[in-house]
């Protein structure tokens, strides 16, 4: 409902919404590095959404997002140059946010020195 400075009222109905049952719920593995595929599975992950606008683990983006059903979201991680836990965070093209604090670790990059074959 809107007041204008004239004292009139514009008001419309069912324009909003609310989302409660939009969850990460696990994130598998929850530890990786650069190139580890990554699978986000969780409730309505778009959150009323139709499609992924930004995915985020610790404000980095992944390498690739691979798919984005409502229930499992895989994706190929990128390296980090900030190691440690980081939250995971969706953000659908509504706008709504669902995020999973402390959902992923980001490990120390491998440095293979050589390889016996």
């Amino acid at each position: 409902m809107s007041h204008a400075n004239t004292n009139a009222i514009v008001s419309t109905n069912n324009v909003f919404t609310y989302q409660s049952d939009c969850s990460i719920d696990a994130v598998s593995p929850a530890r990786g590095q650069r190139g580890t595929y990554v699978s986000v599975f969780g409730s309505n992950l778009l959150c009323g959404g139709s499609s992924l606008i930004t995915a985020t683990f610790g404000g980095v983006d992944p390498l690739q997002v691979i798919s984005v059903p409502e229930t499992h979201v895989t994706l190929r991680m990128v390296e980090s140059f900030e190691l440690g836990l980081a939250d995971v965070e969706f953000v659908s093209d509504t706008g709504a946010v669902v995020a999973l604090d402390n959902g992923w670790t980001f490990d120390t990059p491998s440095n293979v020195t050589s390889v016996c074959v």
